[in-house]
């Protein structure tokens, strides 16, 4: 029995608070602690209350549950749920998220998942809905920060040069030092255009 407490967020983005094989949500806020109640209160009729202190510690069960716990099933929504944070806050490609998660699940837990393509399709909408919105314009389409880099873990630099939203003819350079330097070491370049990729308002030529 797991009795480490561990705050996550549910599908409504609000804190789910799961211990000892039993998932909690917050019920009140009171002066001197956080009153949670069980997850299933609607679905169950379960009364069970828990309370912590503010900083969603020191657990103390108020009301016992009604129904057996199910470690199983707390172990799968931890999993998913740091999965979850992991691809709100990283640029890790969501198959290795899953592959990664997956390995912390024993063979019950693996069986009560959903499925790979269910999962990695939440983890790339959590990943979606921090990312700007495909822009209509060129004049729309800002690039900053991590979206200057290769992404992790190196975070070498990819945009060379960007003549900006106020250019009449904006042009964007992209390129890796690594393959710049390549470029030095060979007498023939190749080119080619991959228009697939771009976002439909691109200039082309």
């Amino acid at each position: 029995m797991n009795e480490e407490l561990k705050i996550i967020k549910s599908n409504k983005k609000n804190e789910k608070l799961c211990y000892n094989g039993y998932m909690y949500v917050i019920h009140h806020k009171l002066k001197s602690c956080l009153r949670w109640r069980c997850s299933k209160y609607g679905s169950f009729n379960c009364r069970a209350v828990l309370k912590t202190d503010l900083e969603k510690k020191n657990p103390k069960i108020v009301v016992k549950y009604i129904y057996a716990m199910d470690s199983t099933e707390v172990n799968v929504t931890i999993s998913v749920g740091e999965m979850k944070a992991k691809a709100a806050t990283s640029r890790v490609n969501p198959l290795q998220l899953y592959a990664e998660g997956i390995l912390q699940l024993d063979y019950n837990a693996r069986a009560r998942l959903p499925s790979e393509d269910t999962v990695k399709r939440t983890l790339r909408n959590q990943r979606s809905n921090k990312y700007q919105k495909c822009p209509t314009s060129l004049d729309e389409l800002i690039i900053e920060g991590e979206f200057c880099t290769i992404g992790e873990p190196d975070g070498h630099r990819f945009l060379l040069h960007d003549t900006g939203t106020d250019s009449d003819e904006r042009i964007i350079i992209f390129s890796t030092d690594a393959c710049l330097q390549r470029l030095t070491e060979v007498d023939t370049w190749y080119m080619d255009g991959n228009f697939a990729s771009a976002f439909p308002t691109a200039i082309r030529y």
